[in-house]
């Protein structure tokens, strides 16, 4: 288990020493806000049920409840239970965004990212390679800023996978959802 801190650290400080750049600070900053409180991924759930407006298609409703089993899984049961120190607290390095109260791992902006991008890719697969591509962003802006490792993006890219996965499961055997 050491090896994989050690390996976590090292990356996290190899993006600081080598991928630093104004213009980018800019661009992960702006990514990684985005991402607060599911703030653009509770977006598109909106935008889904005005475009379902008399259809019963519910795929705003899947996207929502992926978003919260994913919530739920992330900072219910594994952020407490793991209670890993964010990088910038254990290296103690500066950070570019006001320091967060909870712990790392996994991380909340990855995980409701790809629950996002994985129910927008059974909706529409063209609009999926977009969100799939925009969650791998918000994945590295997040190792970027200091704010997570990279096992701990990795987590969240399981994690809300998973959830969104289940979701659709369940969605699609009880007929919730349609094509």
């Amino acid at each position: 288990m050491q090896w994989i801190q050690q390996w976590d650290e090292a990356v996290v400080l190899w993006i600081r020493q080598y991928l630093y750049s104004p213009a980018l600070d800019v661009i992960m900053k702006a990514v990684s806000f985005l991402g607060d409180h599911g703030m653009i991924w509770i977006g598109a759930a909106i935008l889904l049920l005005i475009m379902e407006k008399g259809r019963k298609k519910n795929w705003a409703g899947v996207l929502a409840a992926s978003l919260a089993v994913s919530a739920l899984i992330t900072n219910i049961f594994l952020k407490p239970c793991v209670a890993r120190l964010r990088p910038y607290d254990k290296l103690c390095l500066d950070i570019m965004v006001p320091a967060l109260q909870d712990f790392s791992f996994p991380s909340g902006h990855t995980t409701a990212a790809f629950a996002g991008a994985v129910v927008i890719w059974h909706w529409n697969p063209k609009w999926g390679k977009a969100a799939l591509l925009f969650s791998v962003v918000m994945a590295f802006s997040r190792i970027y800023l200091s704010l997570h490792y990279p096992t701990d993006v990795i987590a969240g890219a399981v994690v809300g996978s998973f959830s969104a996965w289940l979701v659709l499961y369940i969605g699609l055997k009880t007929k919730c959802i349609s094509k």
